[in-house]
C-alpha cells in the first residue's frame, strides 16, 4: 500500500502550483474548481475536495519519482495534460470528481417566468454539485483487459488504490510501448514498399528507354 498522509508537507512543485490556482479560481456552474494555467496538473474538484485531492496526487507524484519516473503537465490543443514519462512512454493521467443532480429548485421570479410559457411549464431540469467522491482516469487508450479507472466506492476511497493505480501506470506505458512498436513496424514495411514500387517503376522505365533505343538504331 501507499498511504496518504493528513497533512500536505512539503508538496511537489506541480502540485503547489496547482493547490495556489485551485484556491484562487471561481468554481463554475456545477461547482467544479479547474486548474487552467500552465504547470497546473489536469484536476478537477470541488472546493471542498481540493486538499484530498492534493494529496493523493501528490503522493502518487512522489511515488512514481521514486521509481524514477518524471512528471510534467504537456500543452496541447490549448489544454494541459497531466504526463507521467515511464522510461520513453508518456502516460496521462486526470483526477476528477464526479457530479451528482437534484431537480432544480427556482425563484419566485423564475415560476412566474415558466408559468408563462407552456413548454416550460411542466419541464424537470436539474442542477449539478459536486458528489465528494473522486476519480483518476488514464487517458491513455489501453485496450481490453487493462484497467484504467480507479474511484471512491462504498467501501473504497481512492486513497486506497495507489498502488493499484502505479502499477495501472505501468501497465499503460508497456501497452503504448507495443503499440508505438507496432506503429513503427508498420510504418517501415509501408516505406519499403514504397521504395520497392518506385524501384520497380524505375527498372520498368529504364528498361522501356533502352527498348526505344534499340527500335532507333534499327
Amino acid at each position: 500500500s501507499i498511504p496518504v498522509p493528513e497533512r500536505l508537507m512539503s508538496p511537489h512543485p506541480l502540485v503547489g502550483s496547482t493547490l495556489t490556482i485551485l484556491k484562487t479560481h471561481a468554481p463554475n456552474q456545477n461547482g467544479i474548481v479547474k486548474a487552467w494555467a500552465k504547470q497546473c496538473l489536469d484536476v478537477s474538484v470541488g472546493r471542498n475536495s481540493i486538499g484530498r485531492a492534493m494529496r493523493i496526487m501528490d503522493t502518487l507524484l512522489k511515488a512514481l519519482e521514486r521509481q524514477g519516473h518524471s512528471t510534467s503537465v504537456v500543452e496541447k490543443d490549448r489544454k494541459h495534460f497531466t504526463c507521467v514519462q515511464v522510461l520513453s512512454e508518456a502516460v496521462e493521467i486526470q483526477l476528477r470528481e464526479t457530479l451528482n443532480r437534484r431537480e432544480k429548485q427556482f425563484t419566485v421570479a423564475e415560476k412566474k417566468e415558466r408559468e408563462r410559457s407552456s413548454w416550460l411549464r411542466d419541464r424537470i431540469e436539474y442542477e449539478y454539485f459536486p458528489s465528494g467522491r473522486l476519480s483518476l482516469n488514464i487517458l491513455n487508450y489501453l485496450g481490453v483487459g487493462y484497467r484504467r479507472l480507479w474511484s471512491d466506492g462504498k467501501k473504497q476511497h481512492l486513497e486506497d488504490c495507489l498502488a493499484s493505480i502505479v502499477a495501472g501506470v505501468h501497465a499503460a506505458a508497456d501497452a503504448e510501448k507495443a503499440r508505438r512498436l507496432q506503429r513503427e513496424q508498420r510504418e517501415k514495411e509501408q516505406k519499403e514498399h514504397e521504395a520497392r514500387r518506385i524501384a520497380e517503376q524505375e527498372r520498368k522505365r529504364k528498361e522501356e528507354e533502352k527498348i526505344h533505343r534499340l527500335e532507333y538504331l534499327v
